[in-house]
C-alpha cells in the first residue's frame, strides 16, 4: 500500500508542472474568449500633413452600410481647399465622402477637419476593422490670394492615413473646441459634431 502512495506522489511531483501549464493555457483562452473587444482603443494615423485626433466606424442610419469618421488637425502651413475624402475598409471602397471645415472647404494650419465616408459594407458590431483613407486638397502657399477663390490650380496634394477601428451601432460623438482671443476678450466655443 505504501508503494502505491509513494508512486502516486512521485507521479504528481514529476508531472505537476504539466498540469500547471495546461491550467494557465486554459485560463488565457477563457480570458481571450470572454473579455469584450471594446477594450481595444481605435488607432488613427496620417502619414503627413495632418494629425489624426480620433476615428470611428459605425452602421449608417438606415442600417444598409457603414460610415467611417476621421477627426484631424491640419498641420500644413498655408491654406488648402479640401476637394475630396475617400476611404477603404476591409477592401471595400467608399461610395462618397466629404470633409467639414470652418469656411467653404478652406482650411488653414491649426484648423480641425471632420471627414466622413459612406461604404457599402455592413460591419459586425464590435468587430475590429482596418482602413485606409485620403484627403485630396489644392494647396495655396502662405501669403497667396488664392484662398478667396478656392485655391484653384494644379497644386493638388493627397494626404493619406490609416486606422484600426471597431464597428459601433451608432455614430460616435466627436467634440471640437475652438478658441479665439482678441486684445480685450477671450471666447471659447464647443461644438459637438
Amino acid at each position: 500500500m505504501q508503494a502505491k502512495g509513494q508512486s502516486a506522489l512521485e507521479f504528481l511531483n514529476t508531472y505537476s508542472f504539466v498540469f500547471i501549464i495546461i491550467a494557465i493555457a486554459l485560463a488565457v483562452l477563457v480570458v481571450i474568449a470572454v473579455v469584450p473587444r471594446s477594450t481595444i482603443p481605435s488607432q488613427c494615423t496620417f502619414y503627413s500633413g495632418f494629425s489624426c485626433s480620433d476615428s470611428g466606424f459605425s452602421v449608417n442610419s438606415i442600417g444598409s452600410g457603414s460610415i467611417i469618421y476621421v477627426l484631424a488637425l491640419d498641420q500644413v502651413p498655408g491654406t488648402m481647399n479640401i476637394t475630396s475624402f475617400n476611404a477603404v475598409v476591409s477592401s471595400v471602397r467608399s461610395t462618397s465622402g466629404s470633409c467639414s471645415v470652418q469656411t467653404n472647404g478652406i482650411v488653414q494650419q491649426g484648423s480641425r477637419v471632420f471627414c466622413t465616408a459612406a461604404l457599402p459594407l455592413l460591419p459586425n458590431l464590435g468587430g475590429t476593422y482596418l482602413g485606409a483613407f485620403s484627403i485630396k486638397a489644392n494647396y495655396c502657399p502662405p501669403g497667396s490670394t488664392g484662398a478667396s477663390i478656392g485655391c484653384p490650380g494644379p497644386s493638388t496634394y493627397l494626404f493619406v492615413g490609416s486606422t484600426t477601428v471597431q464597428a459601433a451601432a451608432s455614430v460616435p460623438t466627436f467634440t471640437t473646441t475652438t478658441t479665439s482671443t482678441t486684445t480685450s476678450t477671450s471666447t471659447t466655443s464647443t461644438t459637438t459634431i
